[in-house]
């Protein structure tokens, strides 16, 4: 850890026959001081950065895209880099930050960025670095709470999914954008020696209060979700309830999810897991209008030979104003394979395929192949 500390002084310059000069006109040159101070007390920094070559192959089977698209294909890399940092003063308080690009889990393609100027070519762009989490609080031994922009981990919660982003449902779009987080207060409360986890998540901040000239006051609700899960284990077996619910004004959107993560004895090594969830939003005057719709995902992972192979399958549907009915198939597969470790951060290879079906009866059905090779490298 370290402390910067600034030393401001003020130089008059003055040129060879004593007359104070700079461009004719007095001018003061402020240097600039800079003491390191290094503490090293309680503060950790971490990272991990990845390349991923991608290719993208897009159907349309029966529909084609705009009436003449049959299919589509990209190839392209991707590039992210994250720093995170923690500091613990003592008896449970803390702060954490995560710095990265406000991009799809924090993904780039080379090539891409921003530029300094719209003349110059792609090539020239940067990615811009952003808080992607910033917060502070305490843990103690049976209950925490934090604040400001906290993480809420949505690989293995598909019900984030469903709840933030009925449209897409599947492909993990709360890990690609949100970025795993939300703005809000976080915390949890052990109770029967279990984590009561509960976060209230502030979607939308929005002017409480108008009250024009000769008319009547105009209230309006910040849109806000509350989250709570607990985890039961019997044996070998666990069970995590999951609720989500929305709140909101009436010319929004208000769902409510709920669902359930079971983790199972691993059978022949196989370690498994499944997921389940519905969603029902019933305010008709929401910009969507009403939907319901559920998911269910069955996961499994073992070691073979080197590495780790994990893949799960996600079936989902969605009606909309219980109308036209979405429906949703997704596979992932990857094989993660350690290429060096020590006790200052690892690399590894993750081959991974995906594949995406969404269709409506008689009106699309999109399939998406995608095919990545990541090769990421972690430091601590």
């Amino acid at each position: 850890s370290f402390r910067i500390l600034f030393h401001v002084y003020h130089l008059n310059i003055y040129n060879y026959k004593g007359t104070e000069t700079i461009m004719s006109k007095s001018k003061t040159l402020i240097i600039f001081t800079i003491l390191i101070q290094l503490s090293w007390a309680g503060i950790t920094f971490s990272g991990n950065a990845a390349l991923r070559p991608r290719f993208d192959h897009k159907t349309f089977g029966d529909y084609p895209k705009d009436g003449i698209l049959n299919s589509s294909g990209d190839s392209y890399i991707l590039y992210r880099g994250r720093i995170r940092m923690i500091a613990d003063i003592g008896e449970g308080w803390f702060f954490n930050a995560k710095l990265s690009t406000n991009a799809p889990a924090n993904y780039n393609r080379l090539g891409k960025g921003d530029k300094l100027d719209d003349s110059n070519p792609d090539g020239s762009g940067r990615s811009s670095i952003y808080f992607m989490e910033m917060f502070w609080g305490y843990h103690k031994k049976n209950t925490g709470a934090w604040v400001g922009i906290i993480p809420v981990n949505g690989i293995n919660n598909p019900g984030l999914d469903i709840h933030y982003y009925p449209k897409l449902m599947v492909n993990i779009p709360w890990v690609l954008y949100n970025n795993n987080a939300t703005t809000g207060f976080g915390g949890y409360y052990v109770f029967n020696n279990e984590k009561i986890n509960w976060t209230l998540s502030i979607d939308n901040d929005v002017t409480n209060y108008e009250e024009p000239v000769g008319s009547d006051k105009i209230s309006r609700l910040d849109n806000i979700t509350v989250m709570v899960d607990y985890q039961f284990h019997f044996d070998d077996f666990s069970v995590k309830p999951i609720m989500l619910l929305t709140i909101a004004d009436d010319d929004e959107a208000t769902p409510t999810t709920a669902g359930v993560q079971v983790k199972i004895p691993g059978i022949s090594k196989f370690s498994l897991s499944g997921n389940a969830y519905f969603t029902s939003q019933s305010n008709s005057d929401a910009p969507d209008g009403k939907y319901e719709g559920w998911l269910v995902r069955g996961k499994a992972s073992r070691k073979i030979g080197k590495g780790t192979l994990t893949f799960w399958l996600d079936v989902a549907e969605m009606d909309w104003d219980m109308e036209d009915t979405h429906t949703f198939t997704f596979f992932w597969g990857h094989y993660l394979i350690p290429v060096y470790s020590s006790d200052f951060g690892s690399v590894t290879v993750r081959p991974t395929f995906r594949y995406l079906n969404e269709a409506v009866d008689g009106i699309m059905d999109v399939s998406l192949y995608r095919f990545e090779i990541t090769t990421e490298i972690k430091f601590k």
